[in-house]
């Protein structure tokens, strides 16, 4: 299996399971978790490209880790992300 290079940000809007949990210093059964008890949002912080593959945003998810304790302000960023992706 390819090794997954650990990048910054900035340079990196989705990734897997052990790229995204590397960046967040957690587990992939932690983002596991957090999917299925649907803490994170399908669509937003993740989305399913196939019954097995699974890609995690991971601009949200720091994001979300770093505003845990003040979620309006994450609200803001997914409302920025999703007028972001919104086409004229």
């Amino acid at each position: 299996m390819k090794e997954e290079k650990l990048t910054t940000l900035s340079s990196c809007h989705w990734g897997s399971k052990r790229l995204a949990a590397k960046i967040l210093g957690i587990s992939p059964e932690t983002l596991k978790f957090w999917r299925k008890k649907r803490i994170l949002i399908e669509g937003v912080h993740w989305v399913a490209i196939s019954p097995t593959c699974v890609r995690y945003n991971l601009k949200l998810l720091e994001d979300w880790v770093a505003n845990r304790a003040t979620p309006h302000l994450h609200k803001a960023t997914i409302e920025a992300y999703l007028q972001g992706r919104k086409v004229a």
